[in-house]
């Protein structure tokens, strides 16, 4: 084993995380990680993931979903961020986006079924207006 190897190891052991050896030693965290596991050295897990290695917890934010409780309650309860619960879910092919996650959303309130009978002169005119502007 070289000197640097020896000293990456007494810095891991230390400081506990890669991004320190990456800015100390100008690696990359893919090198560092090699160099310590060729040498015995156990690495931390990466975090991606580690919310959802709960079998129970994965199961019961699937059942709070079902029962349409929406992504920021369930963030809320749980403590993971919204967009990690979304891509849990999707990942399982679980979730959907619903048309009441769209309202929820929107600035302005819109009435979508407003064109669909044409029975005042006001509809008709802007009906045509839109037509013949975006046509």
């Amino acid at each position: 084993m070289t000197d640097r190897v020896l000293d990456i190891i007494n810095d891991y052991e230390n400081h506990g995380k890669i991004s320190y050896l990456e800015r100390k030693y100008h690696s990359s965290r893919i090198t560092l990680r090699n160099i310590l596991k060729e040498n015995g050295v156990y690495c931390k897990p990466k975090r991606i993931g580690s919310f959802f290695s709960n079998k129970i917890l994965c199961q019961n934010i699937i059942n709070d979903y079902n029962i349409n409780k929406n992504l920021n309650n369930l963030s809320g309860k749980y403590n993971i961020p919204v967009h990690s619960i979304r891509n849990f879910l999707k990942k399982e092919n679980i979730f959907e986006l619903r048309h009441k996650d769209f309202q929820t959303r929107r600035k302005y309130n819109l009435d979508e079924t407003f064109f669909d009978v044409v029975d005042s002169e006001e509809k008709a005119y802007f009906l045509g207006f839109f037509i013949c502007r975006w046509y």
